[in-house]
């Protein structure tokens, strides 16, 4: 995920004010600058998590999806919610879709 161009999308919302932009924008990799982001966030109420996810699917649809897909899975939230993190914060990020989706698949079985 770019977050200073989700970030950029959001502050024109009024999600972030200008300490926390500076705080995101502030860190040094990719990684850190996601993870202040995703730190901030939940935060700002199920509003800002709506915007989020329109902005994702906007400017990074491929992980808006895949978060799509998740979130109708039968696992548990806590477990949803750690995967979304980690998935996000990737410096790689995930581009293989079909690869995070059949592992997601995996996941929902096994917790079943």
């Amino acid at each position: 995920m770019d977050a200073e161009e989700v970030l950029l999308r959001m502050t024109a919302e009024n999600i972030f004010n200008t300490t926390e932009e500076e705080r995101i924008k502030g860190k040094l990799t990719r990684s850190e600058k996601n993870e202040q982001l995703l730190d901030i966030l939940p935060s700002k109420g199920e509003k800002a998590y709506k915007i989020f996810k329109e902005t994702l699917q906007e400017v990074h649809p491929h992980l808006a999806n895949i978060i799509l897909q998740l979130e109708t899975t039968s696992i548990p939230q806590e477990i949803k919610n750690s995967i979304i993190h980690e998935f996000l914060v990737s410096e790689e990020g995930f581009t293989e879709d079909c690869t995070i989706l059949t592992h997601l698949n995996q996941i929902e079985v096994a917790v079943s």
